[in-house]
């Protein structure tokens, strides 16, 4: 089975969402992700650490809203940080199963988590 990759780009995903919001996924067109995106974002508390830093992680969601393989792709150089980053997918987790129109097993995804607008 041929793993579905989402195309990485580094872009806000739209202005209503972009604004403050330290948690960006890396496919601006899906609106699945978009929620998943809301909902890790409700998670994520950035650790007072160095106000620029930045950390991608990378999961795998399931169809059922399981997310699996959670792994740093781009450390931040503080391991708080990034560990602070794979809990807020993890406490996300399990998300909504995917909707009907997407029929890919799972999906492999990427999140970049930033200082910016922490609480």
């Amino acid at each position: 089975m041929e793993e579905s990759k989402i195309p990485e780009l580094d872009a806000p995903i739209a202005p209503s969402l972009e604004e403050e919001n330290p948690v960006k996924p890396y496919d601006l067109n899906n609106p699945y992700l978009g929620l998943v995106q809301r909902r890790i974002s409700r998670e994520w508390k950035s650790p007072l650490t160095d106000p620029t830093a930045e950390t991608i992680v990378r999961f795998r969601l399931d169809r059922s809203g399981e997310i699996t393989s959670v792994e740093i792709e781009k450390s931040s150089g503080s391991e708080y940080f990034d560990l602070a980053a794979k809990r807020a997918i993890q406490s996300a987790s399990p998300l909504p199963a995917f909707p009907a129109d997407l029929d890919e097993p799972y999906l492999t995804t990427h999140f970049k988590f930033s200082a910016v607008g922490r609480r």
